[in-house]
């Protein structure tokens, strides 16, 4: 599920397009401008930062919040590539 809050106008426009239903459900929610949420965010949850470096560079940040999401990205940092 995909949610771009940039236009968002009131915590009610979340209510009406059913962002809780999606958010407690197993279904993996990705948030643009989570911010705007509020503090209607879970709390597990793995956070993305991107910073733009450049025009062809990036900086990513992803920060683990809950013991669910730090064991995942424990779990990714053992995979080589």
């Amino acid at each position: 599920c995909h949610f771009d809050l940039y236009r968002l106008k009131s915590l009610r426009e979340l209510e009406d397009i059913g962002y809780e239903d999606f958010i407690g459900s197993d279904a993996i929610c990705v948030i643009e401008w989570a911010d705007r949420a509020d503090g209607l965010l879970p709390k597990d949850c793995l956070k993305v930062k991107i910073k733009i470096k450049s025009q062809n560079s990036r900086l990513i940040n992803i920060n683990a919040c809950g013991d669910r999401y730090y064991n995942l990205l424990e779990d990714i940092k053992l995979i080589k590539a």
